[in-house]
C-alpha cells in the first residue's frame, strides 16, 4: 500500500503498488509523485461533475 486518500465526498481511495505501477507505467512523467497525486486526490483544484444516461440498449 502506498497510501490512502480520503476524497471531498469523504471516501477512502487506496494506491496500491499494483495501481501505481499501472499509472507511472503509462504516464511516466508521474514517477516520483506518488505523494502529490494522493494530495490532489484529497483536494483537487476543481470536481467535474458528470451526468448519467441510461445508455443501456
Amino acid at each position: 500500500m502506498i497510501g490512502i486518500a480520503v476524497s471531498k465526498n469523504r471516501i477512502p481511495i487506496r494506491l496500491t503498488e499494483e495501481r501505481w505501477f499501472h499509472i507511472v507505467e503509462n504516464h511516466d512523467e508521474l514517477a516520483g509523485l506518488s505523494d502529490d497525486v494522493l494530495l490532489s486526490v484529497e483536494d483537487p483544484d476543481f470536481i467535474v461533475k458528470v451526468g448519467l444516461t441510461n445508455s443501456w440498449p
